[in-house]
C-alpha cells in the first residue's frame, strides 16, 4: 500500500487495485502490478465498483428471467 491510497481489492498474479484518499487523484481508482508503477484505472470508487459487479455477475452465467405476459 502506498501512503495515500486504500488497498481494495487484489486479484493475484501481483495486481492490486487501490483508492486514492489524498492529492489531486482524491476518489480515484490505480491499479499497480509488482513490475509496474501504479496507474490510474476508474475515475471513481463507484465507476470501479458497478464495472466489477456487472462482471462478477456475468461470470456467473444465471439464467434471464423473462416475465410472463
Amino acid at each position: 500500500m502506498s501512503a495515500g491510497t486504500i488497498d481494495i481489492a487484489e486479484i493475484g498474479c501481483g495486481i492490486e487495485f487501490m483508492l486514492v484518499i489524498n492529492g489531486a487523484h482524491r476518489g480515484e481508482v490505480w491499479v499497480t502490478q509488482s513490475y509496474r508503477e501504479p496507474q490510474p484505472w476508474s475515475s471513481s470508487y463507484l465507476d470501479w465498483y458497478e464495472g466489477w459487479l456487472v462482471k462478477s455477475l456475468q461470470s456467473l452465467e444465471i439464467p434471464q428471467h423473462t416475465p410472463k405476459d
